[in-house]
């Protein structure tokens, strides 16, 4: 009814939560001001997680490198990325976490709907790529973070391993 909502006035804004707003309204009865409080639920989508898109490239050449295996941590809750099919959920493990694996000619992978956060890449293989090696300790992990709505580019080097060799002919 027009006329009932004539008599009201928003005041301020006033959060009650993620999902709702409370506004307070003042009615004008005659001279007199009396105050309510009124909630509104306001559904809308919010966009809470993000993508990453992870490229391997040789350190010296700047090519790009196919099937080199990485599991995500999320550090910022200590949990390991599972994906099963196309869903996405986290496990405590490191043994239960899934190992994507880079590919194509790009050299890449990309992980869809990862809860906003600070990650890390762990390099954890290296398939049929001789010459290269995992790195061990920190120089494993690559950090990055997620952004709501976002694809996070991460490109991630390795250095091919060259090798001396001494030959001695002997007669």
């Amino acid at each position: 009814d027009m006329d009932a909502m004539a008599n009201f006035y928003v005041i301020r804004p006033y959060p009650a939560g993620i999902d709702s707003q409370q506004w307070i309204f003042l009615s004008h009865a005659q001279t007199m001001w009396e105050e309510s409080t009124l909630t509104i639920n306001i559904n809308k989508d919010i966009e809470v997680n993000g993508n990453v898109k992870l490229t391997k490239k040789d350190k010296d050449k700047g090519t790009t490198l196919s099937g080199f295996g990485f599991k995500l941590k999320n550090t910022s809750t200590g949990e390991w990325v599972k994906r099963s099919e196309n869903t996405i959920s986290y496990v405590t493990s490191e043994n239960s976490a899934t190992i994507f694996t880079t590919g194509g000619k790009d050299g890449t992978f990309t992980v869809n709907g990862l809860k906003v956060g600070d990650y890390v890449a762990k390099e954890v293989s290296v398939g049929d790529n001789d010459g290269y090696l995992v790195p061990s300790g920190n120089n494993a992990n690559t950090s990055f973070e997620i952004k709501a709505g976002e694809t996070t580019p991460v490109t991630v080097t390795n250095t091919y391993q060259k090798g001396d060799f001494e030959l001695e002919k002997v007669d």
